[in-house]
């Protein structure tokens, strides 16, 4: 239907549930977007293979995000704490395709 992959449609979903729970709780955070530094957790015991299955995991996820921006569904910004975090906002757009994939 929108043509996104699984791991698109899984952002978006998250985003999603995460805007729902700021405009309950605090919707003025929903101006700045919310920080989003994903989380790894170990895979293997050897640690350079384990390494290697991190950096594939955030240049995939990379990727997923450069492409649901570039398709207007999202907006990144330079995180304001660290400089390897962005924050993510869903677009008018975005939030429309996440709500469809929502209901499905």
């Amino acid at each position: 239907m929108f043509d996104l992959s699984s791991r698109q449609e899984s952002i978006l979903e998250w985003l999603l549930t995460c805007v729902r729970l700021v405009e309950q709780e605090v919707p003025q955070w929903l101006k700045y977007g919310i920080e989003w530094v994903p989380e790894w957790r170990p895979k293997s015991d050897d640690k350079a293979q384990d390494k290697a299955l991190e950096n594939s995991f955030r240049a995939s996820l990379s990727r997923s995000l450069a492409r649901l921006e570039r398709r207007g569904l999202i907006r990144r910004n330079k995180g304001r704490k660290k400089a390897r975090t962005k924050s993510v906002m869903l677009t008018a757009e975005g939030r429309k395709v996440a709500e469809a994939i929502s209901r499905n």
